[in-house]
Order: structure tokens, then C-alpha cells, then sequence
């Protein structure tokens, strides 16, 4: 089984519903998120999916939903009522959770599978340097990613 990894770069801020600790305050993060994509077998160029298509399918995501976002659980209504009302702010609200890094992980990786095909089976997001939480389907897949070169 082929493998390979891009990696984005993107900041945005979010809360913690319901911690009892220092991330219940609004405060943000330059995070990484590391996309990984296998294969059983590569295409005529040997390629497994071409590093550039995949790196600005991932970026075009994140740029749409996350960079520079507020990143907030649906049913934190007064963090979404004082960011709304500030003029240009951006909000992408995660459904019945909070915008942990666990939870990125689940809803970056089920849109690229959308975007790009059941070849992405993981994803990880670093909020730190030290400190990352990933998720991944466990069955591979059944056929090479959908081809896309630049």
C-alpha cells in the first residue's frame, strides 16, 4: 500500500464549551493539518495522486472554511451572538461539538473523502508543535484516488 502525506498550514480561533480549564476562553491557534492519502497501486507517471493537486484541494477547504474562522460548537450562543455581531467576522460552527482538534480531524477528512475520494483515510491536526489528534477509517480503499494533475 502506497502512502503520502501533505501538510497546511492555516490559524484560527475557537473555545472549548464546557472546559473546565484555560481553553474555555476564546484564543487561537496556528494549526497544521497533515492529510494522508493511500493507494494499492501508483499511476503511469508512478504517482499515487500529484502532491500539487492534492496540497490545493486541501488548502482551497481550508481557506473556504477555516483560515482566520472563528471555530465554535453550535450551541455556544453567546460566543456565535458577539461574533456575529462584529462586522467581517467569519464562523464555521461545528454540530453538537466542540471545535476540538479531534473533531477537526473528523470533519476535515470527511469533506476532502467528498472532494477527493475514500483514498484520504486520515488526518491530523496539530494545534502545537507538541501536540496533535488525528482520525482515520481503518479500511483501505478500494480502488487508486481519483487522478488530478496541475
Amino acid at each position: 500500500m502506497y502512502r503520502l502525506t501533505v501538510n497546511v498550514g492555516f490559524s484560527a480561533g475557537h473555545r472549548l464549551l464546557g472546559y473546565d480549564g484555560k481553553c474555555i476562553s476564546p484564543h487561537g491557534h496556528s494549526y497544521v493539518a497533515d492529510v494522508q492519502l493511500r493507494g494499492p497501486e501508483l499511476d503511469q507517471l508512478g504517482m499515487l495522486y500529484d502532491f500539487s493537486a492534492l496540497k490545493s484541494s486541501v488548502k482551497s477547504w481550508i481557506a473556504d472554511n477555516w483560515d482566520h474562522a472563528f471555530l465554535a460548537n453550535d450551541h455556544d450562543t453567546e460566543l456565535i451572538e458577539a461574533l456575529r455581531s462584529v462586522r467581517d467576522s467569519r464562523i464555521f460552527l461545528f454540530v453538537n461539538c466542540n471545535p476540538t482538534a479531534e473533531n477537526m480531524a473528523r470533519v476535515l477528512l470527511d469533506n476532502l473523502r467528498v472532494a477527493i475520494g475514500e483514498s484520504v483515510y486520515g488526518v491530523s491536526i496539530w494545534e502545537t508543535a507538541e501536540q496533535c489528534a488525528s482520525f482515520e477509517y481503518d479500511t483501505a480503499p478500494p480502488s487508486s484516488p481519483r487522478r488530478r494533475y496541475t
